[in-house]
């Protein structure tokens, strides 16, 4: 009977260790497919810099397949020449403990000679022991993105000199009324050179002015609102009597942009 029951308990802790073995296995797999399918440049590197880990999506960015970088420096094979000082700076510092998680971006150099500028997300792995083993990166190309923002700067760059390079009175708001560019001759005219007036209404700026044109900064703030309620292009005459006493005419146009 003490036998039976025995051999009862033996054939129980194996089915547990059978269902344990399983579910980390089957833990193992899905890890393992999170890494090749990842969207992401997923590499990891051991306490001397060289590569252990390469994912899919890094093959397929870099050019080279996995028997070509593992065991390979990280520093010599993929850093353009001119970073590698300040990467080699970052990779001690991390080893360091200083921090576990950090994020930096630079260039790397690709099989074909092309340099990609990449975003990292980088953690530092330990063994159970809480020892540094080595450098868990995570990689988005932002190559093309950095290309588009310094378009849009070059190009805002443009409309910055276009409108100041006009006498005319030029100034863009959102539809809560709040400045957002405004040329030279505005800021002149009422008296706003070196204020800081992006995101003010009216109202915010009549206090950083004289007070003569108050008045009319917020009734500008009413005609601003009909123009964007009805969506259509108002044309009017206003006028603005300056501190020296002189009256401006002005022909407004207000455009509605959605």
């Amino acid at each position: 009977e003490q036998l039976r029951a025995a051999n009862q308990q033996l054939e129980n802790f194996n089915k547990q260790l059978h269902a344990k073995n399983k579910l980390i296995e089957e833990k193992r797999a899905f890890a393992e497919n999170l890494w090749e399918t990842a969207p992401s440049f997923i590499v990891v590197l051991n306490t001397q810099g060289d590569i252990v880990r390469f994912n899919r999506f890094a093959e397929n960015l870099s050019g080279y397949q996995k028997e070509e970088v593992l065991g390979k420096n990280w520093l010599k094979l993929f850093i353009p020449e001119e970073e590698k000082h300040q990467i080699d700076t970052v990779f001690k510092s991390m080893l360091k403990q200083i921090p576990d998680f950090s994020t930096n971006q630079n260039k790397i150099r690709l099989k074909n000679g092309e340099e990609r500028m990449i975003q990292w997300t980088n953690s530092v792995l330990k063994d159970e022991a809480g020892n540094i083993t080595g450098i868990l990166s995570i990689g988005h190309d932002i190559t093309e993105q950095l290309k588009i923002q310094k378009a849009l700067e070059q190009k805002e760059k443009w409309l910055s000199a276009l409108i100041n390079a006009t006498p005319d009175i030029i100034c863009f708001k959102d539809t809560e009324g709040r400045w957002l560019i405004a040329n030279e001759a505005c800021l002149e005219l009422f008296s706003l050179s070196g204020v800081d007036y992006f995101g003010k209404t009216d109202a915010e700026l009549s206090e950083y002015t004289h007070p003569v044109f108050k008045e009319f900064l917020l009734q500008n703030m009413e005609t601003d609102q009909k123009v964007f309620q009805t969506g259509k292009i108002s044309v009017q005459e206003e006028y603005i009597k300056k501190p020296s006493e002189k009256t401006v005419i002005l022909e407004t146009i207000k455009i509605p942009i959605f």
